[in-house]
């Protein structure tokens, strides 16, 4: 199969250079779980339903400028696999990796040759950790409003992102059963902002939906897709 894979560095450098030119943007963090709802098959924290279905099939059909879509498909076979990389630790067998190609084509388009890595946060914050200190706190010097988790303390997202970061609360699980007062209060928040800024999403699955739901009203945001870490962190 022909495709250009980055690796989780260059994923990072992509993100960031889309923001440093204050463009409009987001990081699609598709995995086998955005896979399986846009097939209409439930996840771990996520039951399927026919809205969200056609929801996170709009998000994997998008195809534009600065977007920067991802597939979990680091294995040896590809030579996609990274140091720190193993079994139960982003590594995929490839025969699994070429299944969720199939399905990934299946919603999407077969002209979408190039991907970017899901666990590009996560897997650099341990193997280079100066590094990725340095790519959160230039996101975090841009991030206005964090869309996510309730449970997330206040502390915890000032110390990532900055003291005046606006928090969405959504449902630490099946955050789609409030998927539309989510977005309302989000667009209450931004009514009357113009100011490009990073809007950071750590909602599971469903995030990839808002995201897209986000992108086709606004055009001075980059969507971020902050990832496992923040469960770590």
């Amino acid at each position: 199969m022909d495709l250009t894979y980055y690796s989780t560095e260059e994923t990072l450098e992509a993100i960031r250079s889309v923001i440093e030119k204050e463009e409009k943007g987001v990081y699609l963090r598709f995995g086998d779980g955005d896979i399986n709802l846009g097939r209409g098959v439930s996840e771990l924290y996520q039951g399927a339903n026919a809205e969200l279905t056609v929801l996170m099939r709009d998000a994997i059909q998008l195809m534009d400028k600065n977007v920067i879509k991802t597939l979990p498909l680091h294995n040896k076979e590809w030579d996609t696999l990274e140091e720190g990389m193993f079994g139960g630790n982003h590594e995929c067998e490839p025969a699994w990796c070429e299944n969720i190609i199939h399905n990934f084509y299946e919603i999407g388009s077969t002209e979408e040759t190039e991907f970017y890595s899901t666990v590009a946060l996560a897997h650099q914050a341990v193997q280079n950790p100066d590094k990725t200190i340095d790519f959160l706190k230039f996101v975090g010097s841009k991030v206005k409003y964090f869309i996510g988790n309730e449970n997330i303390p206040r502390d915890v997202l000032e110390n990532i992102f900055n003291e005046d970061v606006i928090h969405i609360k959504t449902p630490a699980r099946s955050s789609f059963d409030k998927f539309w007062e989510t977005y309302n209060e989000f667009a209450k928040e931004v009514a009357d902002d113009n100011e490009y800024s990073v809007v950071v999403t750590s909602m599971g699955c469903t995030g990839r939906a808002m995201q897209k739901r986000i992108w086709d009203s606004y055009d001075n945001f980059f969507l971020f897709d902050f990832g496992s870490l923040m469960d770590s962190l």
